[in-house]
């Protein structure tokens, strides 16, 4: 079988991770503004290719698995273009700073973030309930494989909130 979104989901992953570790590790506010703009490219498309890896996984249906994930890309771009162009009209984050430790970025978040961050969440959720339906109708070995799946992709659900809201 072809690795089909699965490399899409690990791909936005290793993007979210890898700028949040470099927001922290360079100096200066305008570097870590680069990396914390850059981290939301992973933040915001991740959860509309977990969608569509976990509706791919299930019904192995690839066409359909694509236009979910095309679909429900369009609203976390347009979200990407203002997180990109938020010095000019301030619609993500009102206010960015250095936190007093010099390592971390501090964001005052507008109503339309916290907006946002609610689809982001409904998109996880989605995928989950994707997963728990699977469970139910599949045979009892496949249903242990999607309780793994399942397992592992709700422990790092619990930490992207709290990366989201900090």
């Amino acid at each position: 079988m072809k690795p089909g979104l699965s490399l899409l989901v690990l791909f936005f992953i290793w993007i979210w991770l890898t700028t949040q570790l470099l927001e922290y590790i360079v100096p200066g506010l305008v570097n870590k503004i680069i990396f914390t703009s850059l981290r939301y490219v992973g933040v915001f498309l991740l959860p509309p290719s977990w969608v569509g890896f976990c509706y791919q996984y299930t019904t192995r249906k690839n066409k359909n698995a694509y236009l979910i994930l095309v679909i429900s890309s369009i609203i976390p771009v347009m979200a990407l273009i203002l997180t990109f162009t938020n010095a000019f009209h301030g619609i993500i984050w009102e206010n960015i700073y250095l936190h007093e430790n010099r390592i971390k970025v501090v964001k005052e978040f507008t109503i339309f973030y916290y907006i946002f961050l609610s689809y982001v969440y409904l998109h996880i959720i989605s995928g989950l309930v994707i997963l728990i339906s699977m469970t139910i109708r599949k045979p009892h070995f496949q249903r242990r494989q999607t309780i793994i799946l399942f397992i592992t992709a709700f422990i790092p659900d619990i930490s992207l909130l709290t990366i989201l809201i900090s």
